[in-house]
């Protein structure tokens, strides 16, 4: 039996004529920068504002300098000193009160319970008196029954900072301290600043502007 030969059928050409290339998409255009974000200023209508002209020192009611908003020391229109903490025995003092003693000065007070109390009271008060010329006075007493020795650390900051930069929320990073005497230096290009402490500190480390002090607390 004999089969047919296989055969090929062409198919016929088109007639439409070939589509022309699609054009290469438009390149996107570039993405706008995104404005700089201005960090908010916490309200100001409860800071508690000393003032020595050309000087001044803004404070919350809490006491502590922590360098959030318009928070600091300030001289000829720049911000000297951002950030004042103090903590007692590892701790943060509670604040239980916070008042103008004058125009150019503040007192802040606040209690610490330590582990070995056994009243219902904290057995230590923290006094600070702050001045608008740049100067502060921190003062530690004892409820205690017995002696105490207490480590006491300052930690203190600045971004050297005009006014008009601070209040509208750029006052930029805090600037690297090095030690100074019994205290801390800062400089820009613009100015410097100088931390003094009496009595000067045991220890002082400039990495975390951190001042030391071991405190004697004779029984209150």
């Amino acid at each position: 039996m004999s089969l047919p030969a296989p055969s090929s059928v062409g198919r016929p050409p088109s007639s439409r004529p070939p589509r022309p290339p699609s054009p290469a998409p438009a390149p996107a255009p570039a993405a706008a920068p995104e404005p700089r974000r201005v960090r908010e200023l916490p309200p100001a209508h409860t800071a508690l504002i000393c003032v020595a002209l050309p000087a001044l020192a803004i404070s919350t009611d809490q006491g502590q300098l922590t360098g959030r908003g318009l928070e600091g020391f300030y001289r000829a229109g720049r911000r000297t000193l951002s950030r004042c903490q103090v903590r007692v025995a590892g701790r943060d003092p509670v604040a239980v009160q916070a008042r103008m003693l004058s125009a150019d000065s503040a007192r802040f007070v606040a209690t610490l319970r330590l582990p070995t109390d056994g009243g219902p009271d904290p057995e230590i008060v923290v006094e600070r008196i702050r001045h608008a010329d740049g100067t502060e006075r921190i003062t530690l007493h004892s409820a205690s029954g017995r002696p105490l020795r207490l480590p006491l650390e300052v930690a203190l900051a600045t971004d050297l900072a005009e006014v008009g930069a601070v209040a509208s929320g750029r006052a930029g990073p805090e600037l690297p301290a090095s030690v100074h005497d019994s205290g801390m230096r800062w400089s820009s290009a613009a100015a410097h600043c100088v931390v003094t402490a009496d009595p000067a500190p045991a220890d002082a480390l400039a990495s975390a502007g951190l001042l030391r002090w071991e405190v004697d607390l004779p029984p209150g």
